[in-house]
């Protein structure tokens, strides 16, 4: 996520301060995320879902979090910046992170996606699924994957 952020004297310092830190907060199913029950990586699937295939439709949970949020993202990040200093810098990217993260969970459970194929619906239904109707959500290995984190930037 890119944010520019202008203001006063403090805030410049602090939006230099950030940029020579280089850090930043994301989101989203890392590449070590398994499922837990099968043990097959989250990644490729997550990737599956957000961009569909040949016999999938695209089931965009991370561009419709970001469409939706970004600016409030971003509203965190420049209040944040405002109460922050040189010691917390990382302590405001944590937090802005594990907001990304839960915007991204709300959206994989509410968003606005194609409804799933009937065949889908049923399979789910014989494995005794909690919500059966509901897509991206099967064994909820995909919500537990979701996680976010403060990186240095190369």
């Amino acid at each position: 996520m890119k944010v520019s952020v202008k203001g006063g004297d403090k805030l410049e310092h602090l939006i230099q301060t950030y940029k020579k830190l280089k850090i930043e907060a994301v989101a989203g199913v890392f590449q070590s995320a398994t499922n837990s029950e099968t043990g097959e990586r989250v990644a490729p699937y997550a990737a599956m879902m957000e961009y569909g295939s040949i016999h999938t439709p695209a089931r965009p949970f991370l561009r419709q979090t970001v469409e939706k949020h970004s600016k409030e993202w971003k509203d965190y990040l420049k209040r944040g910046l405002k109460v922050a200093n040189d010691e917390n810098a990382e302590r405001v990217m944590g937090l802005i992170g594990r907001r990304m993260r839960s915007d991204i969970v709300r959206t994989i459970r509410d968003g606005d996606f194609e409804p799933l194929d009937a065949k889908t619906v049923r399979a789910k239904s014989r494995k005794k699924r909690a919500e059966p109707t509901t897509p991206l959500i099967d064994t909820t290995s995909l919500i537990k994957s979701i996680a976010s984190q403060v990186r240095r930037k190369i």
